[in-house]
C-alpha cells in the first residue's frame, strides 16, 4: 500500500508489479519498483595530474568504450603498485563527456589494510543510494538486489569503475544489464571468470619500461633531468623493478629536484638492507607503502601460497621452472603446478615465457623477509642438490675439448623432488644455458656463505659450460678461487686437475707463458700421484702450447709422449687427440701428405669413439689440407660438416673457427664478398669469448681480402690490428703473418719498407715459417727488379 510516504517495504504484494502464485509460492517477484528519479553521479577520483605512460593501455580501452554497444567491460588486473586505479581512473576522465548519466568509482576493499572485502550486497545498496533510491525501496536479497541495479540503469550511459576486486563472485552482481556503459575492474587477480560469463577484455598491467619509469620519476620531481643526474636516476628506477607505486615514493619524496638529492636517494637505496626498506623509508608516517601493499595481498592467501611465495623468493638467477619451484617448496610435481597457478593468478608470479616463472625483485625482497633460517636454509640445500644432480646428468653428453674428463660429482644425498632426464645432447646445452646465471649466482651464494665443498663441487660442475660459452677470464676466476681451498685440504687430484683447467683457458686467453706454467703444475702433481690419465692431458696441451709459441720440437715431444700414455692405458679418445695435433705440427711444415695420414688415423679413433667433437677437429684439419692443394669444393664440404658438428654441440667458438677456415676457402676460390660475411661472424664469436688468438687472425685474413680487392689502406689496418693482437699474446705465427701482410701492402704500390721487411723475416725465421719466407725474399727482388709483384705469390694463409 502507498501512503504519503511514499513506496513502503511492507509486504510482498505491496511491493510487486507482478504475482504469479503456484501453491504458496512466489514465481516471479519484486520485477520493478515504483518509479524514482534517478540522481547523476560523479564519484571519480581525482585525475593524476602526471600520469605517465600507458599509451597502448589507454588507446585499448578508448578504443573499446567508442565501439562497444551496451555494456563493455575490462578486468585491468597486475601486481600491487603497478598503477591500476591511476590507469582506470585516467580513462575514466578522458570518457567523462562520453557517459553523462553517472560515473562510478567503487572501492571493493580486496586488499585494504584492516578492513574485509566489501559484500556484494552492501555495494549495490551504496550504489542504489546514490541513484536516488530510499533505504525502504531496496530488496532484501544479493539476487533482488541485483535485479534492482539493473533496472535501475537499463538504458542509460553510465562508466562503473570497480576498483580492488577480491573476484567474480564479488563483481559479477554489479555488472549492468542493458546499458550503454563502460565498466573498468581492477583487480590484483586473473578474473577469467569475467571474460567467461560476460565476455570481458582481460588488460593484463605490467610494470613500466624504463623510459617510462624515467619520465614517472622526472615528472614527479618537479624538473627535466639534468645530464649529471640520468645515470642515477635510471638506476634507481631500475632498483625499484620500475614499478610505479615504488618511483613515486622515492621522486615525491625529495626535497628538492636537484642532482644531490637524486644521488642521495640512489646511495640510501644501495646501502639499504633491501631495496625495499630504502623505499619505504622515504614515507611519511601515515602512508601505506610497497611493503604494506604486499603485506595486504600476503594476509589473505592461503598458508600454502603464502609458504610458496616465501621459497620461492630463493630462487635464483631471472626465472626459474617448476622443478626449481618443487625442490624449493619440496612438493611433487603437480602440487608445484597448483601453487604455481594461485600465485599466478594473484599476479605475485609472472611467465615470461612458456614454462619460466618470474617474481618481481621487491615482491622477493618482502617475500624473503618473512622466511625463517628454520626454512631458508634446507630450502637452500635442496635447491642447490637439484642443481649438482642436473649438472651430474647434463656432464656426459656434453663435449670434452681435450682428452681430460670433468670431474662433476653429483650430491651423496637422494633428491627429494623429481628432475627432468637428459636423454639427448641438445637438451643437456639448453638446460645448461637457460640455468646459466643461476648456476654461476649459487656458486657466488656458496662463496659468501663459505661452503667450501659446494664451490668446489659447482665450479667443477661448470666448467664444461665455460668451455663452451665463457667468457673465459671468469672461469679463470673462478677456479682460481678454489685453488687455496684445496691447497689448506692437501687435495693434489683436485689442485692437478684445477691448474690444468686453468691452463687451458690461459691457452684459450692467449695468456701462453702461464697456462704453460699452470700446465706444469699439473703435470708434476699428475706424475706424483701416479695419474697417467691427467699426466697425459697436461703433456697434450703442453704440446698445443708449443705449437702457438713456435717451440715445434718440444711440442711434438709433448705429444709423442701423451699418445703413448693414451694408448697404453686404453685410452683412444685421448691418443686421438695428441695424434690430430701432430697432424697439425705437420701441416704448419708443409708436410701435407703426413699431416693427411695422421688426422685420418685420429678421425677413426674419434669415429669408433662416437667424439663428435674431434671428429668436428679433423674434419676441419682435413679441409685446411684441401685448400692448400686447392680443392676448394672438397674444402669447403669438410668444414661445413665441421661447422655443423659444432653447431650441434652448441660449440659456437668451434663454429666460430669454422666460419674463419670457410673464409680462407673463398679467398682461394675468387668469392672475397663472401668471405668478408663469414669473416664478420667469426669476429663476433671470438670477440664474445674473448679470444685474442681468434681475432689476430680475423684482422690477417681480413688483411688478405682487402689487399686481394686492392684496398691497401683498409688491408694496413687490418693486417696493423692482428699485429697487436698476435704480439698481446704472444703468437710467433700470427706476428709473421701480419708483418708480412703490411710488406706486401708496400709490395702492392711498388714500395719495400726495409726495416719492416726486416722485421717480417726475422719473424718467419722464429716462427719456423721457411716457405713463406722464401716467397717474400722472391716477391721482394721481383719488385726491385719490376717496380710491382703480385701479392697472390706471397700466400701465408
Amino acid at each position: 500500500m502507498t501512503g504519503p510516504a511514499g513506496p513502503q517495504v511492507g509486504a510482498a504484494a505491496d511491493r510487486s508489479t507482478f504475482n504469479q502464485v503456484s501453491g504458496d509460492q512466489f514465481i516471479l517477484q519484486d520485477v520493478a519498483a515504483a518509479p524514482t528519479s534517478f540522481h547523476p553521479v560523479r564519484t571519480l577520483r581525482a585525475d593524476t595530474v602526471s600520469f605517465t605512460g600507458r599509451a597502448d593501455q589507454v588507446a585499448t580501452l578508448i578504443r573499446g568504450a567508442e565501439a562497444g554497444h551496451g555494456v563493455t567491460i575490462f578486468a585491468i588486473d597486475g601486481m600491487p603498485g603497478v598503477g591500476k586505479t591511476t590507469l582506470a581512473v585516467h580513462v575514466g576522465h578522458l570518457l567523462s563527456t562520453r557517459f553523462p548519466d553517472a560515473q562510478f568509482f567503487v572501492e571493493l576493499h580486496a586488499h585494504t589494510p584492516g578492513r574485509a572485502p566489501a559484500r556484494p550486497e552492501d555495494l549495490l545498496t551504496e550504489l542504489l543510494l546514490a541513484t536516488g533510491m530510499t533505504a525502504e525501496q531496496i530488496p532484501e536479497s544479493l539476487d533482488d538486489r541485483a535485479a534492482r541495479w539493473r533496472d535501475r540503469v537499463a538504458g542509460r550511459r553510465f562508466l562503473l569503475i570497480l576498483d580492488n576486486a577480491a573476484g567474480v563472485d564479488q563483481v559479477a552482481p554489479l555488472i549492468p544489464g542493458a546499458a550503454d556503459c563502460l565498466v573498468l575492474v581492477t583487480s590484483r587477480r586473473r578474473l577469467t571468470g569475467l571474460r567467461r560469463t560476460f565476455g570481458a577484455s582481460l588488460l593484463p598491467l605490467a610494470v613500466f619500461s624504463e623510459a617510462e619509469a624515467m619520465d614517472l620519476y622526472t615528472r614527479l620531481c618537479g624538473s627535466t633531468t639534468s645530464a649529471d643526474e640520468q645515470a642515477d636516476t635510471v638506476q634507481i628506477v631500475r632498483l625499484c623493478g620500475y614499478l610505479p607505486l615504488a618511483i613515486s615514493i622515492l621522486a615525491a619524496g625529495l626535497e628538492t629536484a636537484s642532482v644531490s638529492g637524486t644521488a642521495e636517494v640512489l646511495t640510501d637505496l644501495e646501502t639499504a638492507q633491501d631495496q625495499l626498506s630504502g623505499i619505504d623509508s622515504r614515507l611519511d608516517d601515515q602512508e601505506l607503502g610497497v611493503a604494506a601493499a604486499f603485506d595486504s595481498s600476503y594476509q589473505r592467501m592461503p598458508e600454502a601460497e603464502q609458504r610458496a611465495l616465501r621459497l620461492l623468493s630463493l630462487s635464483l638467477g631471472e626465472d626459474f621452472d617448476i622443478h626449481v619451484a618443487a625442490a624449493l617448496i619440496d612438493v611433487a610435481l603437480p602440487d608445484a603446478r597448483r601453487l604455481l597457478r594461485g600465485l599466478l593468478a594473484q599476479r605475485l608470479l609472472v611467465q615470461p615465457v612458456t614454462g619460466r616463472f618470474r617474481m618481481h625483485d621487491l615482491i622477493a625482497a618482502y617475500s624473503r623477509s618473512r622466511t625463517t633460517a628454520d626454512e631458508r636454509g634446507p630450502a637452500v640445500d635442496r635447491l642447490f642438490d637439484y642443481y649438482q644432480h642436473m649438472l651430474a646428468r647434463c656432464d656426459p653428453w656434453l663435449p670434452q675439448h681435450s682428452g681430460r674428463r670433468s670431474a662433476v660429482v653429483p650430491p651423496a644425498r637422494p633428491l627429494s623432488t623429481p628432475a627432468p632426464a637428459i636423454t639427448v645432447r641438445a637438451e643437456a646445452v639448453a638446460w645448461l644455458r637457460t640455468e646459466r646465471n643461476a648456476l654461476l649466482a649459487a656458486l657466488e651464494q656458496a662463496r659468501t656463505e663459505r661452503d667450501d665443498d659446494r664451490v668446489i663441487s659447482l665450479t667443477r660442475s661448470l666448467t664444461t659450460l665455460l668451455h663452451l660459452d665463457g667468457p673465459w677470464p671468469e672461469a679463470i676466476r673462478l677456479l682460481e678461487a678454489t685453488l687455496d681451498t684445496l691447497s689448506q685440504r692437501s687435495d693434489k687430484a683436485g689442485l692437478a686437475w684445477t691448474y690444468g683447467e686453468v691452463g687451458v683457458f690461459g691457452q684459450w686467453t692467449g695468456e701462453y707463458r702461464f697456462a704453460a706454467e699452470m700446465q706444469e703444475r699439473s703435470l708434476h702433481l699428475c706424475r706424483e700421484l701416479g695419474d697417467r690419465a691427467g699426466e697425459a692431458a697436461a703433456l697434450a696441451e703442453l704440446g698445443i702450447i708449443g705449437v702457438l709459441t713456435a717451440e715445434y720440437d718440444r711440442a711434438a715431444e709433448a705429444e709423442r709422449e701423451a699418445a703413448a700414455i693414451y694408448r697404453d692405458i686404453g685410452n683412444p679418445r685421448g691418443e686421438a687427440w695428441a695424434l690430430a695435433q701432430l697432424g697439425v705440427m705437420r701441416r704448419i711444415a708443409d708436410d701435407w701428405s703426413a699431416s693427411e695420414e695422421l688426422q685420418k688415423r685420429a678421425a677413426a679413433l674419434f669415429h669408433a669413439a662416437g667424439d663428435l667433437y674431434g671428429q668436428a677437429w679433423t674434419s676441419a684439419e682435413l679441409g685446411l689440407i684441401r685448400r692448400k692443394r686447392e680443392d676448394y669444393r672438397a674444402a669447403a664440404e669438410l668444414i661445413e660438416r665441421a661447422a655443423a658438428l659444432y653447431r650441434d654441440l652448441g660449440d659456437r667458438r668451434g663454429e666460430g673457427y669454422g666460419f674463419l677456415q670457410l673464409a680462407i676457402v673463398r679467398i682461394g676460390a675468387g668469392d672475397p664478398e663472401q668471405a668478408i660475411l663469414l669473416l664478420s661472424r667469426a669476429s663476433a664469436v671470438f670477440q664474445e669469448f674473448s679470444d685474442r688468438h681468434g681475432a689476430a687472425q680475423v684482422n690477417s685474413v681480413r688483411g688478405t681480402v682487402s689487399l686481394k680487392m686492392n684496398r691497401i689502406a683498409e688491408a694496413r689496418s687490418a693486417f696493423e690490428e692482428a699485429l697487436v693482437a698476435a704480439r698481446t699474446v704472444g703468437n710467433p705465427r700470427e706476428q709473421a703473418k701480419a708483418l708480412a701482410g703490411l710488406v706486401c701492402c708496400g709490395f702492392a704500390v711498388g714500395r719495400v719498407d726495409e726495416e719492416r721487411f726486416r722485421q717480417a723475416t726475422d719473424a718467419c725465421r722464429q716462427a719456423g715459417m721457411t716457405a713463406l719466407l722464401d716467397r717474400m725474399l722472391a716477391a721482394k727482388r721481383m719488385v726491385e727488379e719490376t717496380g710491382k709483384a703480385d701479392v697472390d705469390e706471397v700466400w701465408w694463409l
